[in-house]
């Protein structure tokens, strides 16, 4: 009996691409479902850094009014209840008087929150706010001074990225 083997040597070499696609697709879905149920991530700090940056260049970038309550989120466009429900936010504020005396002047011109303490436990417990700090001057040397303290609150709504 004469067989044609020819044909099969096309279906034997198949096999191979066949498990090399299976193992590609199980490897992916492996891959993938331990990214979603891993460990979460904790973009608290990356947050409060991202958020003192923004108030850092709006004060630089803007001319605010401090003596009105709400000019700093018009003039900044920040929501101020988003704010108050997930940030600590302080905005400290230095200059000079000039005239008849010389004075220093220092005042918080944006206080949300009253916990600003917890920033000073970071990794000691990973419930408290990871805070972001950052200085400028506004005006060049002799000109007004702000210090930002920006804390991210998410601990009890910690979100999967």
């Amino acid at each position: 009996m004469i067989l044609n083997r020819r044909a099969e040597t096309g279906n034997q070499v198949m096999v191979f691409s066949f498990l090399f696609f299976l193992v590609i697709i199980a490897g992916s879905i492996a891959l993938g479902l331990g990214l979603f149920f891993g460990e979460p991530y904790d973009v608290r700090q990356s947050e409060a850094q991202v958020l003192a940056l923004q108030i850092k260049d709006c004060v630089l970038d803007h001319e605010v009014d401090w003596s009105r309550d709400d000019a700093f989120f018009t003039t900044c466009r920040f929501d101020r209840a988003v704010l108050e429900e997930d940030f600590l936010v302080k905005v400290h504020r230095e200059f000079v008087i000039v005239g008849g005396t010389l004075g220093k002047v220092e005042e918080d011109v944006v206080r949300i929150g009253s916990n600003f303490e917890s920033c000073d436990f970071v990794g000691k417990n990973e419930h408290f706010a990871q805070c972001a700090q950052t200085s400028f001057v506004k005006g060049g040397s002799g000109g007004e001074e702000f210090e930002v303290l920006v804390g991210s609150l998410h601990q009890a709504r910690r979100k999967r990225v």
